[in-house]
C-alpha cells in the first residue's frame, strides 16, 4: 500500500481545447489604468435543462501591458481561460458493448453564461457589462 501513495495523476480534460475569453480593453481616455479590474462570471444551469443559472466562480483580472506597434498604443484588454471551470461538469461514457446505434451523449457538453464587467477603482465602467453565451 506504502508503495502506491507516490501515485499523482493529472485531471481529465473533457474540454480539450481552451475556452478562452477575452475582455475589450475599455477606452484609452482612462489614463490611469492600474486600478482597472476586469471581472469574468462564470455561471452554469441550476439543473440540467433548467433555463435558471447559478454562479460558479467570479475570476478578477488585469489587463496585458499595452504594446505600441507603427506608433499606435494597442491595449489588448484582459483573458480568461474557463476551461478548466467547465471540465467538473463534463462526464465521458464509454460505449456499451452491445451497442449498434448511435447515442446522444448529453453529459459531454454544458451550457454555461458568462457576464463580464469592468471597474476602476471600485467604480464600474460604463457601457463594458455585457453576457455571453
Amino acid at each position: 500500500m506504502d508503495a502506491l501513495t507516490l501515485l499523482s495523476f493529472l485531471s481529465l480534460r473533457l474540454s480539450r481545447n481552451a475556452v478562452a475569453y477575452t475582455i475589450d480593453a475599455v477606452s484609452d481616455s482612462i489614463t490611469a489604468r492600474a486600478d482597472l479590474i476586469y471581472y469574468l462570471c462564470l455561471k452554469k444551469p441550476k439543473s440540467p435543462g433548467s433555463g435558471e443559472y447559478t454562479e460558479l466562480i467570479t475570476l478578477p483580472g488585469r489587463e496585458l501591458p499595452k504594446r505600441t506597434e507603427l506608433g499606435a498604443d494597442i491595449y489588448p484588454g484582459a483573458q480568461f481561460d474557463v476551461s478548466v471551470f467547465l471540465d467538473d461538469f463534463l462526464f465521458r461514457n464509454a460505449p456499451r458493448p452491445d451497442q449498434a446505434k448511435i447515442v446522444s451523449c448529453s453529459d459531454q457538453i454544458t451550457p454555461y453564461l458568462v457576464q463580464v464587467w469592468v471597474e476602476n477603482a471600485g467604480v464600474l465602467v460604463p457601457s463594458v457589462l455585457t453576457f455571453c453565451v
